[in-house]
């Protein structure tokens, strides 16, 4: 049997969101995926890591640098 359920740790015990299927005093095998938080939701969403040597410019870094210098002047 293999059983997908939402569950809230709280004081030690892992405390099921909804009725389980096993029996009363059932062993079972317990795998444990926690829901990222908001800082960890943030860096997934900012992560170009995958990017790294794909991505190719030919443009010159100084006469960039300089072009966003003098947009503010």
């Amino acid at each position: 049997m293999k059983e997908t359920f939402e569950a809230i740790y709280e004081k030690g015990v892992l405390r099921p969101l909804r009725k389980l299927t096993a029996r009363e005093g059932q062993r079972v095998r317990v795998s444990i995926e926690a829901e990222p938080d908001a800082a960890e939701q943030t860096r997934a969403a900012y992560d170009f890591s995958d990017l790294v040597g794909r991505l190719t410019w030919t443009g010159d870094a100084v006469a960039e640098q300089r072009k966003l210098r003098n947009e503010w002047e």
